[in-house]
């Protein structure tokens, strides 16, 4: 089945509100033609009697067929061009068939009759405007297919009543699609408000989601090492934000190429990523033809976009590794540079809203802050265990590491030396 990713979503919704009331729609055809035959029982041909309402009630069963259809469809057949070309051709023959009972069933003659007739044919397209302005074209092409057989019918007779009468309902006619023009404007205009404000929930709710995850794991993160809790840290992260894969890249320095080597300290895959293999390779930026990224992040902003939004080197660079859409934030700790962690989306491409960049900056500056407390910690344990000239163990970690050399001589029956020197003049 052909298939069109096109669909706005407020054609959608239009199109689901049209099916909808296309089940009443198709049921008040059937319960007012019968009684549209009995009225013309005495006046009109059995046969044609017997053909049109055979015709209709084929049609109404196809219809009725083709909505079960589309709703026991495990696939979106909305999205098909072939389905809803029937659809809407559906809508045509049945206004087809309706205009068709003045030009077959009623009588010339018997002007009361006809114009019987015609009244009721009008008032069933009236009736329609409310279940089939969803789409305006639905309404335009069932009440123009109503509208002109018997228009053309009266105008042939050519009588100044019957001349009168066709008139009337090419004024009727052109009166109501103008009417169903403007219920449709309104339609349009409340799905569009209502749409917005869903999609505006959405995107607080995600926001929110996202939020609520950083607070929950910069908690731990910050309470435990960086570097045992970051990968819980990107789990909650990568599962509120739905995204493909997660990466944190540490810049390592090149001392004889003189340049920055980004190298992979932690990531995370969700299930639906297609790709599990993880390459821990260090490339330089240069190397990669990345310069235009280095220079970027160093400077403190960000790089986000779809594929097809990066110059061509880069964009051969990202469909190499899988990537469909990319969100990179540089991750400073202090005034350093750090690193950078990156969002990848590798099924689909992705709008990278404002609020959600917020939210994800914020994730970065957890990161950053974590590896500072870390360094912090690191270097006050360090100044508390070491002597600031020698570098060595102070007496209080030496003292330390004597107990624990004289615990594990009972534990495992080692021996060990210690030696004592003493130096004169030490200072000197």
């Amino acid at each position: 089945m052909e298939q069109e990713n096109t669909i706005s979503p407020v054609y959608r919704e239009k199109l689901r509100l049209l099916i909808d009331q296309t089940a009443i729609g198709i049921t008040a055809t059937l319960l007012t033609s019968f009684p549209l035959v009995l009225l013309l029982w005495n006046v009109a041909d059995h046969s044609h009697l017997l053909k049109w309402i055979s015709a209709v009630v084929a049609l109404s069963c196809v219809r009725y067929a083709h909505l079960y259809y589309f709703k026991r469809s495990s696939s979106d057949i909305r999205h098909c061009k072939i389905w809803r070309l029937f659809f809407y051709l559906s809508f045509a023959l049945s206004g087809l068939l309706w205009g068709l009972s003045v030009v077959f069933l009623a009588p010339i003659e018997n002007l009361a009759y006809l114009g019987a007739n015609v009244l009721w044919v009008c008032a069933i397209i009236a009736g329609a405007i409310g279940s089939y302005s969803f789409i305006n074209r639905v309404f335009i092409s069932f009440s123009i297919s109503a509208s002109l057989p018997m228009a053309i019918y009266l105008f042939t007779i050519g009588t100044n009543i019957h001349i009168s009468m066709a008139t009337g309902i090419c004024v009727a006619c052109g009166y109501m699609i103008l009417s169903s023009r403007s219920l449709n404007k309104i339609i349009d205009k409340n799905i569009r408000n209502t749409i917005d404000e869903v999609n505006k929930s959405k995107k607080i709710s995600v926001q929110r989601n996202i939020l609520n995850s950083i607070a929950e794991a910069a908690e731990f993160l910050l309470e435990n090492s960086w570097e045992s809790s970051t990968h819980d840290f990107l789990q909650k992260l990568g599962m509120s934000i739905n995204v493909s894969r997660i990466q944190i890249f540490e810049n390592t320095f090149d001392e004889s190429l003189k340049n920055n080597t980004p190298k992979s300290r932690f990531h995370w895959f969700s299930d639906s990523a297609p790709n599990h293999t993880h390459n821990n390779q260090a490339v330089s930026y240069h190397n990669l033809n990345l310069n235009r990224w280095e220079k970027i992040l160093s400077s403190g902003e960000s790089i986000y976009g779809n594929i097809d939004q990066f110059p061509e080197d880069e964009k051969k660079f990202l469909d190499s590794i899988g990537i469909r859409s990319l969100f990179m934030i540089p991750i400073f700790v202090g005034t350093k540079w750090w690193g950078f962690i990156s969002f990848d989306e590798c099924k689909r491409n992705r709008i990278w809203d404002e609020d959600e960049i917020d939210a994800l900056k914020t994730a970065a500056a957890v990161i950053g802050a974590a590896i500072k407390r870390t360094w912090t910690e690191d270097k006050l344990s360090y100044n508390a265990s070491h002597d600031s000239l020698t570098k060595l163990h102070n007496r209080r970690a030496f003292e330390v590491e004597l107990q624990k050399l004289i615990e594990s001589c009972g534990e495992n029956r080692t021996a060990h030396v210690l030696c004592y020197i003493d130096l004169n003049r030490f200072k000197i």
